[in-house]
């Protein structure tokens, strides 16, 4: 299967299957469908060709994104959500406060130390943990795609040491074919 394909599939899974209500403030108008009477917003994941600060990013990190997450993130807007065992990192086009390109950078000291060593944060744990979850570009295999891995990011903030806690899948694409 071709990779557009297998993420245009995964996007069809996560928009037809039931999703997490979102707050206002999080999830931009274009991509809500409806609101509940708590006030939550429900969402879809929407395809763009409106997205223009992939390349800008990869200069300032100094490396590409994996083939198969740049190809969701190139080619969809979302807001942060759940799936799987991940919380995955928004990718709008207003900035909301868990987007990816600004949540890379937030904590000063975690982004140094992740960015010196080759990896690069997308997501947390669907937990609430502030463990990142990184792409290990260190790792990175000759189709273009990286293992994904959860973090200490205890051992980072007070020991300035990169702890691999699990790694959580071999490449997004394996990820998103398990979803």
């Amino acid at each position: 299967m071709a990779l557009d394909e297998l993420i245009d599939r995964f996007v069809e899974r996560i928009n037809s299957s039931p999703r997490e209500g979102i707050f206002d403030e999080d999830v931009p108008p274009e991509l809500r469908i409806s609101r509940d009477a708590g006030g939550w917003w429900d969402w879809h994941i929407k395809a763009t060709d409106g997205i223009n600060w992939i390349e800008p990013l990869e200069a300032k990190l100094g490396t590409r994104f994996p083939v198969s997450f740049r190809s969701l993130v190139a080619r969809y807007q979302f807001p942060a959500f759940e799936v799987g065992p991940l919380f995955l990192l928004a990718n709008t086009s207003v900035g909301v406060y868990d987007e990816l390109r600004d949540r890379i950078f937030r904590d000063e000291i975690l982004s140094q130390c992740l960015l010196s060593t080759g990896l690069i944060h997308f997501a947390v744990p669907d937990t609430g943990s502030y463990d990142p979850i990184c792409f290990d570009i260190r790792r990175s295999q000759s189709n273009g795609e990286s293992p994904i891995v959860r973090l200490d990011h205890e051992a980072i903030l007070c020991d300035d040491q990169i702890v691999v806690l699990e790694e959580v899948a071999e490449s997004f694409a394996e990820f998103v074919a398990m979803i």
